[in-house]
């Protein structure tokens, strides 16, 4: 799998002057996710796992090379995969805007 698969434009993170402002909650940052897990061959079977605002880690943070601007804005919801032994590895994350939902997926490059 590549280190993150964009699925949105780099600039869907800010808000444009025509935009009004409608905040994604948790429950649906978690469900728009769990859509997400069909729409990618590589994620099919895993399950949406934590869901925590970008603020609320406090533990290392995904680390995304040439992440959109407003990366610090958004819902990361940390993949389980039931069907995999335990193993050490970097965790896989969704990230949803907090503004518009757009999704960026991906490896977390936290490992160790």
């Amino acid at each position: 799998m590549p280190p993150y698969e964009q699925v949105m434009e780099p600039d869907d993170l800010v808000m444009k002057p025509t935009q009004h402002r409608t905040a994604i909650t948790r429950d649906q940052a978690t469900r728009i996710a769990a859509e997400h897990l069909g729409r990618v061959p590589d994620l099919i079977g895993a399950k949406v796992g934590k869901v925590v605002a970008w603020t609320e880690i406090d533990w290392r943070r995904p680390s995304l090379f040439n992440a959109p601007r407003g990366i610090q804005d958004t819902w990361v919801a940390y993949l389980e995969f039931p069907g995999e032994p335990l193993m050490s590895r970097s965790s896989t994350v969704i990230m949803v805007s907090r503004e518009t939902g757009s999704v960026l997926s991906g490896d977390a490059n936290d490992e160790g």
